[in-house]
């Protein structure tokens, strides 16, 4: 293993220590250090992420609840959270010298999303949201082109599904506004391999259960994978188990290691600790 790679490594070994120890270890790393300091300086380029207007146009209030509003606009802090986590996983791949494909289910009004953004290089990210892209995100990125499909009668989101391509810096966004159970929207991903993947959309055991079913059954994941689920509380987590087992029994996923760990989100010390769960064959 080269040293580059040992320092990565040896980062997110600190991860597992966190959550054994039940604190959050300070950053002694200096890669540490530049992810959560770049990243902050470009989490300001927007400093506005929502208004009353754009939730109450929305079909789940792109899952802000009222708890959380005053803290949307708020500084993320310097402790490391699953966005820096991410841009870390990131920086791993590429050393491997592999173009990063990344799918994120749930991206809400993007804060996440556009932290990676600004972070990966030369990349493709894919956003799967129910709701239409934030405006307040996508007045930072240049359209190229949009497909329409119908949306399952069955679903809440009564407009029409689509797929907008846009360009930010030297990476490719592809935002999917589409439902989650709507399989015809996952239909959509068919021929895409992707090397990390955040799930972060509809919380519920049997989401990720069906989630997880989509991304095998399209042949969605990468040879050389990171999964991370947020959020695994209660039922979550077993489902989360009982995906890690049907992992375990691939004949193509193999080699692979499970963590549960406590970090922050994408509210960063605003909001407590996650329970976050990665599955990966990179370690």
């Amino acid at each position: 293993m080269s040293l580059l790679k040992n320092r990565y490594t040896s980062a997110f070994n600190n991860f597992i220590q966190s959550f054994q120890y039940k604190k959050q270890l300070p950053l002694v790393n200096s890669w540490e250090i530049s992810i959560v300091q770049k990243n902050r300086s470009n989490e300001i380029k927007i400093p506005i992420w929502w208004d009353e207007q754009l939730l109450n146009d929305s079909i789940f209030q792109y899952g802000i609840v009222d708890d959380i509003k005053p803290f949307l606009n708020k500084p993320l802090g310097t402790t490391y959270n699953y966005s820096d986590l991410l841009c870390h996983f990131h920086d791993l791949i590429k050393h491997n010298n592999k173009r990063i494909n990344y799918l994120e289910l749930g991206v809400s009004v993007g804060k996440n999303l556009f932290t990676l953004l600004n972070y990966f290089d030369n990349a493709d990210l894919y956003g799967y949201e129910i709701e239409e892209i934030n405006p307040y995100l996508k007045n930072h990125l240049i359209f190229d082109n949009k497909v329409e499909w119908l949306t399952s009668a069955t679903s809440l989101k009564k407009h029409p599904s689509s797929l907008t391509n846009y360009s930010y810096s030297t990476n490719k966004l592809h935002y999917l506004s589409g439902d989650i159970w709507d399989e015809a929207s996952w239909e959509k991903l068919s021929g895409k391999k992707f090397n990390i993947i955040f799930s972060d959309a509809f919380h519920s055991p049997d989401a990720l259960l069906f989630e997880y079913e989509m991304l095998v059954k399209y042949n969605l994941i990468d040879e050389q994978f990171i999964l991370v689920w947020d959020d695994l509380h209660f039922g979550m987590k077993d489902a989360f188990l009982t995906i890690n087992k049907k992992i375990k029994k691939s004949s193509h996923l193999i080699n692979t290691k499970c963590f549960l760990i406590q970090i922050n989100g994408w509210l960063g010390e605003n909001w407590g600790k996650h329970p976050v769960g990665i599955i990966t064959n990179l370690f």
